[in-house]
């Protein structure tokens, strides 16, 4: 190639090199902001093999479980979760398979700070993919209410009995 081609060259060269970088740039962006969404979401994310192996994990999934994604990797969500709650995730799992796409289900987590999830769950087919969502919190406060509900009424049972019986 000789000098005059090689210098009409060098400036389409140039451009295409621009347009390289401000694409790699974007698409960079664009993974950046990808990874932040996923990764700090405020609920878990989690995906399995058709095993039940766990083959990703955002960070608070990790947090949810006790332990780093690290660790988290490979293992089974049955891991994780009490004996009678696998018997419900299971059954979720072989819904979202059977053409039920969008299905939900309360786990108890093992362990002493033992903790409830809501698990959302659906599949593509390959894998399943499912949302951990902490309503531990939301439990507690049920309980405490039935409790409350449950005092009440027996405390206006017993003032509606015991005026009763002073009447004729």
């Amino acid at each position: 190639m000789n000098k005059d081609a090689q210098d009409r060259q060098k400036p389409d060269e140039k451009l295409r090199n621009i347009a390289l970088i401000a694409a790699r740039d974007a698409a960079e962006t664009t993974a950046a902001s990808y990874i932040d969404l996923y990764d700090f979401a405020p609920v878990g994310y989690i995906t399995l093999d058709r095993n039940g192996g766990i083959t990703r994990s955002n960070l608070i999934a990790a947090r949810l479980l006790g332990t780093d994604r690290e660790t988290l990797l490979g293992k089974r969500l049955a891991n994780f979760i009490t004996e009678s709650s696998l018997t419900k995730l299971n059954d979720i799992l072989f819904h979202s398979v059977n053409g039920c796409h969008e299905l939900a289900c309360e786990v108890d987590l093992q362990g002493d700070d033992a903790n409830t999830l809501k698990v959302e769950a659906n599949d593509n087919d390959l894998e399943y993919r499912l949302v951990l969502t902490d309503i531990t919190e939301r439990k507690q406060m049920e309980a405490a209410l039935k409790e409350r509900e449950f005092w009440l009424t027996a405390y206006l049972s017993s003032f509606f009995n015991a005026s009763d019986a002073g009447r004729c």
